[in-house]
């Protein structure tokens, strides 16, 4: 096992493969440093599996298979958008799991508002997504939401996103429930035990960057922002350096 071992956990009905390259990428500019990734239930590999409707049963079952990887390693974490609420979920409720826990673009019901936390353009877009019955559709919709990155960038990415949609579809009810976990999660307000690192972009379409200001208000930890108008929500995807850059400065803190 590496010296740091950084468990990686996607947002929304995205699973462990969306990543690509991207952590590969921010692997190599982090010597001893190895992420390991996991689906939720209802996508990526496990796709067929019925998605939970909580953020706190999505942490049980997360965490036995987590276990079954590592053992007594104690890893820190890194959870986008969804991710990021099972990952809040998680270190209040089990804090001696993870070293430290990154935070990107995410945000939480009672620390924002519901325009805040999705976009009424996004609103709008999250629609038209569930009513084109197109999947190779669906997936530009999503990219245009969420990839901000240059054209032979946006284009890598569809691609990988359309294929993985076919290969493993996501039926509209997992979608649906994943929705609603992330709508009425409310994590608590005070301080978790383990420190956090905020990662955010300023030009987010799907999540406004508020979001995790007020998470780092609220919490009293530190906050990372991309102001680059190439950078959006999928922050892994559009500027993968950029968060190893910040990830690195942060295990040399907390390790």
């Amino acid at each position: 096992m590496s010296d740091k071992v950084i468990l990686a956990l996607r947002g929304l009905i995205r699973g462990q493969l969306h990543w690509g390259d991207n952590l590969e990428a921010i692997e190599n500019s982090l010597p001893g440093v190895k992420f390991l990734t996991l689906d939720i239930p209802g996508t990526g590999l496990r796709n067929e599996e019925p998605s939970h409707t909580t953020m706190e049963a999505n942490v049980e079952d997360l965490r036995a298979l987590l276990k079954e990887k590592i053992g007594s390693t104690k890893p820190h974490i890194m959870a986008m958008s969804l991710g990021g609420m099972i990952a809040s979920c998680w270190i209040q409720k089990y804090p001696n799991d993870f070293q430290t826990a990154i935070l990107v673009n995410t945000s939480f019901k009672g620390f924002s508002s519901v325009h805040e936390r999705c976009q009424p353009k996004a609103m709008a877009k999250i629609l038209e997504i569930f009513l084109t019955p197109n999947s190779t559709s669906q997936e530009r919709k999503v990219c245009e939401l969420t990839v901000n990155a240059n054209k032979d960038k946006f284009d890598k990415t569809f691609k990988l996103w359309s294929d993985l949609h076919k290969k493993y579809p996501i039926s509209r009810l997992n979608a649906i429930k994943q929705i609603y976990s992330a709508l009425r999660f409310k994590p608590a307000q005070t301080v978790p035990e383990i420190p956090v690192l905020l990662l955010t972009s300023e030009h987010d379409k799907l999540c406004n960057f508020s979001s995790s200001k007020k998470i780092a208000k609220k919490w009293n930890c530190p906050i990372n922002i991309n102001h680059n108008p190439k950078v959006g929500h999928d922050l892994t995807t559009d500027d993968p350096l950029w968060v190893g850059e910040h990830i690195e400065k942060w295990l040399q803190k907390n390790s």
